[in-house]
């Protein structure tokens, strides 16, 4: 299997009601050599049902759950678990615009 450019890391705490936006900007990337990892931070709102549905389509998304350790700790998670040349974050919270991995490379 090829090695993805990027990682992106998006490390996430209850925040169902906005990673779905964060996880759309980023499959409407025009870069396309990515792999994501999504580090579930103990969530307690459903978020992985909520991206059931994104992670069944997208197989380069990978979604990890951990026990609540705070954000720093689910980065250093993402990091390790990434496989990319070059590691980004995605904040749960926030969204990429459609160029942002493509004028990086």
């Amino acid at each position: 299997m090829k090695r993805p450019f990027f990682s992106v890391v998006v490390a996430t705490y209850n925040r169902v009601g906005l990673i779905n936006r964060a996880l759309k900007s980023l499959v409407s990337q025009t870069e396309t050599d990515w792999e994501a990892l999504i580090i579930d931070d103990g969530s307690t709102d459903d978020t992985f049902g909520n991206i059931k549905p994104i992670l069944d389509k997208f197989c380069y998304i990978k979604y990890i759950r951990q026990d609540h350790r705070g954000m720093v700790s689910a980065k250093n998670a993402g990091i390790r678990m990434s496989t990319g040349r070059f590691i980004t974050f995605l904040d749960s919270d926030d969204e990429f615009h459609p160029l942002h991995l493509e004028i990086r490379k």
